[in-house]
């Protein structure tokens, strides 16, 4: 299937993109009310812990580069092409220094169980790596329309599969699967709906080219992840 024109009505792709919103903002309450009184709080404050580190890997993982994409007015192929490949291969970089600081992790929040689960989590840095180009190309094409049905079905599936494991008495990797299987079948709709693959090529100096916008992205980014989770961080130490 491929993205739709940049001449999709603008008015079509704004009630998708609220449709989009919506429905994760919705669905995803609707999960955690259900989760919440299936487990207990602590399980919640692993993960939420777990996550806040995972959030901060991601940050050097996209570098900017989806909204450099987005916003350039003449994008060639090796554009794509190199963000594609730095991408994978800083995330499987960052799951490594993900995996590697899981036990320091544990020991500064003194949870010992935090370090499995943020192992666990650490898969979710490469599914992330593997979804930034098609994601800006469907946001550049304004195909809010496929965008939406990936996120909401990514939500609907890893809730369940969440609320199932939390029934059969899995305890935090209830959390943890929901969040692993909601970022799997978000990519797998991802590559669906977008037919745009990679090529086994990679240029320097395209890279280049959207290194200086998507810079200032990367430090806006860390700007806002220090403001919005300084609290959580400081609550979790």
């Amino acid at each position: 299937m491929s993205e739709p024109k940049p001449s999709s009505p603008f008015r079509h792709a704004v009630a998708w993109s609220y449709l989009m919103t919506g429905g994760q903002k919705g669905f995803g309450a609707a999960v955690v009310l259900v989760l919440a009184a299936l487990l207990a709080p602590e399980d919640f404050g692993v993960v939420a812990m777990a996550l806040v580190f995972i959030a901060f890997m991601e940050i050097f993982l996209e570098q900017g580069f989806s909204v450099a994409l987005i916003q350039r007015r003449r994008l060639r192929p090796q554009h794509e092409d190199a963000v594609f490949w730095v991408n994978l291969g800083l995330s499987l970089a960052l799951t490594a220094v993900s995996v590697a600081a899981a036990p320091w992790w544990a020991r500064m929040n003194r949870t010992p169980e935090l370090a499995a689960v943020l192992v666990a989590l650490s898969l979710m840095l490469p599914l992330r790596g593997l979804s930034v180009v098609q994601q800006a190309r469907l946001q550049r094409h304004m195909a809010f329309k496929a965008l939406a049905i990936r996120k909401n079905a990514g939500v609907v599936s890893g809730g369940t599969v969440g609320i199932v494991a939390a029934l059969a008495g899995t305890g935090v990797w209830a959390l943890v699967a929901q969040q692993l299987v909601t970022g799997t079948v978000m990519l797998a709709l991802l590559w669906r709906v977008s037919d745009w693959r990679p090529r086994l090529s990679f240029s320097w100096r395209h890279c280049r080219q959207l290194m200086g916008f998507s810079g200032h992205v990367l430090v806006s980014r860390i700007g806002h992840f220090v403001g919005g989770q300084s609290d959580a961080l400081l609550i979790g130490l």
